[in-house]
């Protein structure tokens, strides 16, 4: 079992202060009320560093799935990630 002090330094948010990536997309599981509080937590860190912190809430998925459509042709997750990488990379 983890320490808390373990699972504090595994908190992503806790990570969030800068220097760090210009931007961000937080791939999070709308149908699950801790993903979403997890990553408006981490969000909410980011843009406060001065990142720019986009969240894609997902349904009916799982990161089974993901990691198995993302990058194939026709993959409407994939032409999101696309579409926000192609606005974070200048």
């Amino acid at each position: 079992m983890a320490s808390g002090g373990q699972v504090r330094r595994a908190t992503p948010a806790l990570h969030a202060a800068a220097p760090n990536a210009d931007s961000w997309l937080i791939i999070k599981d709308a149908d699950r009320p801790d993903s979403q509080a997890q990553s408006d937590m981490l969000a909410a860190a980011l843009t406060k560093a001065g990142a720019r912190a986009e969240r894609m809430p997902l349904s009916n998925t799982s990161h089974m799935l993901l990691n198995r459509n993302v990058g194939k042709a026709g993959d409407a997750e994939t032409a999101r990630i696309d579409a926000f990488v192609a606005g974070a990379v200048r």
